[in-house]
């Protein structure tokens, strides 16, 4: 694997929006309905679920970077038959449900940023995927980038 200046470029900001989560703006707090908590902690648990899942299928083939490792296998079975990147959906996912599990309008903004982020890192790691495994392009009809059922399927 070469890590390029891309790669630390991307790991960074996400490092950066990991602390920016942690932080609360007091402005922003909302309330929210019984149904809508009890929504946000299965999504959590889902969430949480998910990302244990895809560490355990990825092993050795983990990393922060979004260059592939060296020596690593194209993996599309498990969580990653639901999703191409079962790590940022369930980050995603986490995110929505925790911001709205706390009523924060501040972390539900932050929760829309990591979307965006990790819509265009997976670009960018695709492309990579692309290169380093040509049967990515048939994955990538098959399966969602963040879930096969929704949204960024392409």
């Amino acid at each position: 694997m070469k890590i390029c200046a891309t790669d630390i470029v991307y790991v960074f900001i996400q490092f950066i929006l990991f602390v920016l989560f942690l932080f609360e703006i007091k402005t922003f707090q909302f309330s929210i309905p019984k149904y809508i908590e009890s929504l946000s902690i299965a999504l959590l648990l889902l969430s949480i679920i998910f990302l244990l899942t895809a560490f355990l299928q990825l092993n050795k083939n983990l990393s922060p970077f979004p260059t592939p490792v060296k020596n690593s296998q194209l993996i599309t079975n498990g969580v990653f038959k639901i999703s191409r990147h079962p790590i940022y959906t369930a980050i995603i996912g986490g995110a929505f449900s925790l911001s709205l599990l706390l009523g924060s309008g501040y972390k539900l903004a932050l929760a829309v940023v990591f979307l965006l982020f990790f819509y265009f890192k997976t670009h960018y790691e695709e492309q990579k995927l692309v290169e380093r495994f040509p049967e990515y392009k048939d994955y990538k009809k098959k399966t969602g980038r963040f879930l096969t059922l929704f949204l960024f399927k392409q």
